[in-house]
């Protein structure tokens, strides 16, 4: 989401405008994004070390989400209905 010029709401970005400012890392970027973490000087090379897997890790993350999220909203389901109230 992204503030607007004159009132101050905020509006969603459309997925083309998404797609227009994200896209997907490449292995070549893991260099040049390592070499942006340590140019802060603000990390400690474990921190680095933690990043990059993080960076590594990232793929992963929306096959995860797509197992957590049914699996949480079913949970949540099932404790409204045990408390007595109905979905």
């Amino acid at each position: 989401m992204e503030p607007t010029a004159n009132t101050g709401t905020v509006r969603r970005l459309s997925d083309a405008e998404h797609r227009a400012c994200v896209r997907a890392l490449k292995r070549s970027d893991r260099v040049p994004l390592v070499g942006l973490i340590r140019a802060t000087e603000m990390f400690s090379e474990a921190e680095v070390a933690i990043a990059l897997e993080l960076v590594l890790l990232l793929p992963f993350s929306k096959l995860a989400h797509a197992i957590y999220r049914p699996l949480s909203l079913f949970l949540q389901s099932l404790a409204q209905r045990q408390a007595g109230r109905a979905v």
